[in-house]
């Protein structure tokens, strides 16, 4: 995704803010859609996405100055709404470029924080993508297992093979996991079902540098035991490797993430 070629087109701006917000690259799409608002003072789509990806990366008190703005527009009259500024729902938002607007922001009354995963959405996550690693090893497991009666046993075909498997269960795992992780879906198969993303602190993409540190650390014994233990007693639910590698667990929806009317 790169900036839009006309640089003085405030749709054109706004559309790039759309892009990377899709990618959860929320950075660069709060600077297009401020790029829009700054060509168009009026541009109330483009401050309606800003407030909502403040929200999302809890900047409560920068999203509550988009509101002041919203009110500004409507007060002048310069667009037309029934709704403005309060709890956005990221399910309700339209996935349209062209169809988002004021009213996919509800109204409200208080302000809530980010939904951070807990304990029990984590394991079932883990359960799933154990499930699911299992059943691609048996499946890739085939083939090798053909390979030994077509070729016979022999010391080259078991070190072949004892390689492959030691090399996916270790390697593999850790490098797909990783490469999930840190690409736009944010997420492992389990994570994706259980509405579930890995995100920096600010609820961004994280890099995969990050994401291999994350899963490296996974692997080290009892470290997950621990992590247990350990994540229910802290605000935001992270784990060691969570900690270590500077990443959050966020559900896919913001429950009820509001900004306060003033």
């Amino acid at each position: 995704m790169t900036d839009p070629k006309n640089i003085n087109d405030p749709i054109a701006w706004d559309q790039a803010g759309r892009e990377y917000e899709t990618q959860r690259d929320y950075t660069n799409a709060i600077r297009c859609f401020t790029h829009a608002t700054e060509l168009s003072p009026d541009y109330l789509d483009a401050w309606t996405h800003i407030a909502f990806l403040l929200i999302k990366m809890g900047l409560f008190e920068e999203a509550e100055k988009c509101k002041t703005q919203i009110t500004r527009i409507k007060e002048k009259g310069s667009v037309e709404t029934k709704k403005i500024l309060n709890v956005v729902n990221v399910q309700e938002l339209p996935q349209s470029p062209s169809s988002i607007n004021a009213t996919s922001i509800k109204e409200s009354t208080t302000l809530k924080e980010m939904h951070y995963a807990g304990l029990d959405a984590r394991f079932k996550a883990w359960i799933i993508d154990a499930l699911c690693w299992w059943i691609l090893l048996f499946i890739l497991f085939i083939p090798g297992m053909l390979i030994r009666v077509i070729f016979g046993v022999n010391s080259i075909i078991n070190a072949i093979f004892g390689f492959f498997l030691v090399f996916y269960i270790f390697i593999g795992g850790w490098m797909i996991f990783a490469w999930l992780e840190s690409s736009h879906f944010s997420a492992t198969p389990g994570k994706k079902i259980m509405n579930l993303h890995v995100t920096d602190p600010n609820g961004n993409r994280i890099a995969f540098s990050y994401s291999l540190i994350r899963n490296f650390i996974k692997f080290i014994p009892f470290i997950n035991i621990i992590s247990a233990f350990l994540m229910n007693n802290r605000p935001e639910k992270e784990t060691i490797h969570d900690s270590i590698a500077k990443t959050r667990v966020l559900h896919d929806t913001i429950a009820e993430g509001e900004l306060t009317n003033g």
